[in-house]
């Protein structure tokens, strides 16, 4: 979740009810092959969450909103607060709009 959480960042998860979650919330699910991923959700449309990586360009497979587990609620970084509550915009769209594309 690159740049928002970085590797070495610590997380706090709580759990959440399905109808409590929007767009824009970073979560923890199980993806469809079982591991685990912190995404953040760009699409809630009947019981299936659509999330995608703040550094991808691609979404996740949709899901069941029952896969997800939970819910980022605080990320800490060297010890600083870091908000993850909106996505950051990417290296690469930043880029264009520095130059007007």
């Amino acid at each position: 979740m690159c740049p928002a959480i970085e590797e070495s960042d610590s997380i706090l998860i709580r759990s959440v009810a399905g109808q409590q979650l929007a767009v824009g919330d970073v979560v923890l699910y199980a993806s469809l092959s079982d591991t685990a991923v912190i995404h953040r959700i760009v699409r809630i449309e009947k019981g299936m969450v659509t999330t995608r990586g703040d550094s991808c360009t691609i979404d996740d497979t949709p899901v069941s909103i029952n896969r997800v587990l939970g819910k980022v609620v605080d990320v800490e970084r060297d010890g600083n607060p870091v908000p993850v509550n909106k996505p950051r915009t990417s290296l690469w769209r930043r880029i264009r709009l520095r130059l007007g594309i």
